[in-house]
């Protein structure tokens, strides 16, 4: 997420639906980064959450787009889904 779960809008919502899918799905885990910025770091996190095993990213920021397009080359065994654009998977 680009900003903190706790903005009360756009990420926090985000945050409310992860919790649900954890809540409510048998053998769920989900992971959680906060305030990555638009920039290489969003590569760099999930890169991360992909070698601790994560098989589902959602990425939730228009900025996180083109990193995430790499990283769904790279990783055909990953499903990335783009939340700006919901029917936009990689």
């Amino acid at each position: 997420m680009v900003g903190p779960v706790n903005d009360n809008g756009y990420n926090y919502a985000h945050n409310l639906g992860r919790l649900y899918l954890q809540a409510n799905l048998k053998n769920v885990e989900t992971t959680l980064a906060e305030n990555i910025p638009e920039n290489s770091e969003v590569e760099r996190v999930m890169e991360k959450m992909i070698a601790k095993g994560n098989r589902l990213i959602f990425s939730t920021s228009y900025g996180y787009v083109e990193p995430a397009e790499r990283l769904a080359k790279r990783h055909p065994n990953v499903v990335i889904i783009q939340t700006w654009r919901p029917s936009w998977m990689f």
